[in-house]
């Protein structure tokens, strides 16, 4: 999977004259790349960090496979407004599949107030037709170096292709890079409506360690 932040944007205007039409007029750098200046250019990563990396948006772009063998594009990205009304529909059908009276969670009818105006972070996963087909966010614990994960939900036609775990990985390295070193879920009773988390969690290293609680060393 490829691991991008986009780190700025540039006037199009000067590269079409000779390139043609352009895509985007985002600037990107992938993982592979920052680790290069990291381990390349030590002395130049500091600046870096300062004036590109600690205002970048991360976006995780990969192919899972469905069983037919045919690729699907998905795009993991810090959740935008424009998609609040999908990402509920998402989250009541991931419930209703599970069994589960669908109820809206009040937290994601204002995701920017509850999550990034706190400093804490919401993504999603859309896939090639820009539909949510998956979520996840996390907050942080005032006053420690824990956080909370919230909201895994990944639609249920879509799910055992990776989604959950990808939403999951660039959760937990959002709060390693932001200082968080225990990330912790709480998971829904009874088990028996829960069977996938309490599956999930544990083979992505996560353990009970109270009734209903996961936590796992960053």
């Amino acid at each position: 999977m490829l691991v991008y932040d986009v780190i700025g944007n540039i006037n199009p205007q000067l590269l079409e004259t000779e390139f043609g039409k352009l895509q985007t007029n985002e600037t990107i750098i992938t993982n592979e790349r920052k680790n290069h200046i990291l381990l390349r250019h030590n002395e130049d990563y500091s600046l870096f960090e300062k004036y590109a990396f600690k205002k970048s948006k991360r976006f995780f772009y990969g192919i899972f496979y469905t069983r037919s063998g045919a690729a699907n594009k998905m795009v993991i990205k810090t959740f935008d407004e424009g998609y609040r009304d999908d990402l509920i529909f998402m989250v009541l059908q991931a419930k209703d599949a599970l069994g589960r009276k669908p109820t809206i969670n009040k937290d994601l009818l204002d995701i920017k107030a509850n999550y990034i105006d706190r400093g804490d972070m919401f993504w999603i996963a859309v896939d090639e037709n820009d539909r949510v087909i998956g979520c996840v966010g996390y907050s942080k614990i005032a006053d420690t170096t824990e956080a909370f994960l919230n909201r895994l939900y990944v639609k249920p036609s879509e799910k055992r292709k990776g989604i959950g775990t990808a939403l999951l990985k660039i959760a937990e390295s959002s709060m390693r890079d932001n200082g968080v070193t225990i990330s912790k879920v709480h998971l829904g009773f009874p088990k028996e409506q829960w069977f996938e988390s309490y599956s999930f969690y544990p083979k992505n290293g996560y353990y009970e360690y109270e009734p209903r609680y996961m936590k796992k060393e960053l």
